[in-house]
């Protein structure tokens, strides 16, 4: 590794000819981190940790380790150290899935611990959304010291203080999208265009404010914006016309 960088006063410090001070007392001393030249710093990690990302229309499953793993949403991209036992959500929306195994999974703001547990931990612009617990238990803790802990079924705000039990109706809608379903109640229509293009290339465009206050109720199919834009023609006053990549949507 030092090699690689080709640092001389690095190399120089951690020379195995150097009497006074062998490399791993070297790194001990420094805490596993070392300032190279520039202002960079690496950090050494009995396990580096991993990142994971997916992209718009694209789902990924992620073995963590024997008890633990994840399921990863749309646009979602989270950092997993093994080694610690730590995943951190970054964005997006995880399926976190342990059995027997201690994790630690982390956002802005606090942790969640959960060593048999299921659950949807959704984070959006750098805040915790959603927390829906669906079997087991864990412990939610936030930065400031408040904590709670949580058995399923439940559904915790993104505040942290509202904690409800929800009905099958709920749990469906909020679960579909594992399914490559997307299911709307009343939905008012800009806030079913954002969810919808997230999983497809093809964007729709809500063309006028008066759109954005319909409401759209049904079952839909994600990945297939072409589809739902022909739904959306024959179940509410809306057009769509095409330009380029996108769907125009506006009013007739």
């Amino acid at each position: 590794l030092i090699r690689t960088l080709n640092q001389p006063q690095l190399s120089a410090a951690m020379d195995s000819r150097a009497p006074l001070l062998s490399r791993r007392r070297l790194l001990a001393a420094m805490g596993g981190t070392a300032v190279l030249g520039g202002g960079a710093m690496l950090t050494w990690s009995a396990a580096a940790a991993k990142t994971y990302e997916t992209k718009r229309g694209e789902r990924r499953h992620v073995d963590v380790a024997q008890g633990l793993s994840l399921d990863l949403d749309v646009l979602t991209c989270v950092r997993v150290d093994s080694g610690a036992r730590r995943v951190d959500v970054e964005q997006g929306r995880v399926r976190v899935m342990a059995s027997g195994y201690d994790a630690a999974i982390h956002f802005s703001g606090g942790v969640i611990v959960a060593r048999s547990a299921m659950f949807d931990l959704e984070c959006r612009t750098g805040k915790l959304e959603t927390l829906l617990l669906i079997k087991g238990d864990c412990s939610f803790k936030e930065d400031d010291g408040r904590g709670r802990h949580l058995v399923a079924p439940g559904l915790l705000a993104g505040d942290g203080t509202s904690f409800s039990r929800p009905d099958s109706t709920t749990m469906d809608r909020m679960t579909a999208w594992r399914e490559g379903r997307a299911i709307f109640d009343n939905e008012p229509l800009a806030n079913a265009v954002t969810l919808m293009n997230r999983y497809d290339e093809v964007q729709l465009d809500l063309r006028g404010t008066d759109l954005s206050s319909l409401q759209i109720s049904g079952t839909f199919r994600l990945g297939d914006n072409r589809k739902f834009a022909e739904a959306l023609e024959m179940l509410l006053p809306v057009t769509t016309r095409p330009k380029g990549a996108r769907l125009l949507l506006i009013s007739p």
